[in-house]
């Protein structure tokens, strides 16, 4: 993903919907914080070319333009076997808009009876957005919960957008 040694811990930007911010390693992306996650007072950094690419997503997705983050490189050390399989079904294959239930993403795994552990891996998700937990919904339709900042209306603004960018 970057050179070894160039040593960029977190890199914050702004976004249509404020900042937000991505922390490195030399493994990849090691996490991801949205907006309210990042006070105001945060000085913004400059952005190295490794994470041109990711930022320019970014920026694209909260300008309201569909945007594919299933090719960035994530740092997965320290993350369960069974969380990386929820991590990687979400992210590979529920594309930008749709939304499915915590059943329907354990099914997805291949482990259709674990769909509480699959809301306790997305409630661990390091990566909001990249790894797409918003779209993923309680039993008949409820938002569920989201641990990223600005809880449940946070993740109903992203389907919101979402939504509305798909019917345009």
């Amino acid at each position: 993903m970057r050179d070894k040694g160039i040593g960029v811990n977190m890199i914050v930007f702004l976004t249509e919907r404020g900042r937000v911010g991505l922390e490195f390693s030399d493994y990849g992306l090691l996490s991801f914080k949205l907006p309210g996650d990042i006070t105001e007072n945060t000085p913004l950094t400059s952005v190295p070319d490794f994470a041109r690419p990711l930022v320019d997503k970014i920026i694209a997705y909260y300008r309201n333009q569909v945007v594919d983050f299933s090719d960035v490189v994530l740092d997965m050390r320290g993350i369960t076997e069974f969380s990386r399989l929820v991590y990687n079904s979400l992210r590979t294959r529920v594309l930008y808009g749709q939304r499915l239930s915590y059943s329907q993403l354990a099914e997805l795994c291949g482990r259709a009876k674990a769909y509480r552990a699959v809301g306790t891996a997305l409630a661990k998700n390091p990566w909001p957005l990249i790894v797409p937990c918003h779209r993923v919904l309680g039993s008949g339709g409820s938002l569920g919960g989201f641990s990223g900042a600005g809880g449940i209306a946070q993740k109903k603004a992203m389907l919101d957008m979402e939504s509305a960018t798909l019917s345009v």
